[in-house]
C-alpha cells in the first residue's frame, strides 16, 4: 500500500505553537506544501502563535519557506510574515544565532522585496532599510 503524502489543505490552520510545530513536522519533507501552508496562516496569527518564544528551528523553516516560495510569488505578504517575526519572544537572540543558510535567506528576501517596491508591488513608503536592520 502507498503512503499519501500530506499536504497543504490536509492540515487546519494552526491557533497554537504546538499545533504549528506539528504541521510543520509534517509537512518538512515536502518543501512546496510547507511554504503553502505558512502563507496560508495569517501574519497577525503569527504575532499571537509566536509571542511568547519561536523555536530556532521553525524559524530557520519559515525563513525558508518565505526565501524560496514565498517572496517569489508574494512580496506583499512575505513583507507582512517578516514584519510578524520580528514580534516573536526571542527574536533578538535568534537573530544572533542565525546560521549561515537563515542569512542567506534574510539576504535574498530583503533583495526581492526592494525589486518588488520598485515594480510598484509594495508601496514605496514601506521602510525597508528598517526591516531589514532588525534581521542583523
Amino acid at each position: 500500500m502507498q503512503k499519501v503524502a500530506p499536504t497543504a489543505e490536509s492540515f487546519a490552520l494552526p491557533s497554537t505553537l504546538s499545533e504549528m510545530e506539528r504541521g510543520w513536522r509534517s509537512l518538512r519533507g515536502a518543501p512546496e506544501q510547507w511554504a503553502a501552508w505558512v502563507g496560508r496562516i495569517e501574519p497577525e496569527t503569527m504575532k499571537s502563535l509566536f509571542k511568547t518564544t519561536l523555536p530556532a528551528d521553525l524559524f530557520s523553516a519559515i525563513l525558508k519557506a518565505v526565501d524560496m516560495h514565498l517572496s517569489l510569488s508574494d512580496p506583499a505578504r512575505t513583507l507582512a510574515i517578516m514584519r510578524a517575526l520580528t514580534s516573536a519572544g526571542r527574536f533578538t537572540i535568534l537573530v544572533m544565532c542565525m546560521d549561515k543558510a537563515d542569512r542567506e535567506a534574510i539576504d535574498a528576501i530583503d533583495i526581492r522585496l526592494i525589486e518588488a517596491q520598485g515594480r510598484g508591488e509594495i508601496e514605496a513608503g514601506e521602510d525597508l532599510a528598517k526591516l531589514r536592520k532588525l534581521y542583523e
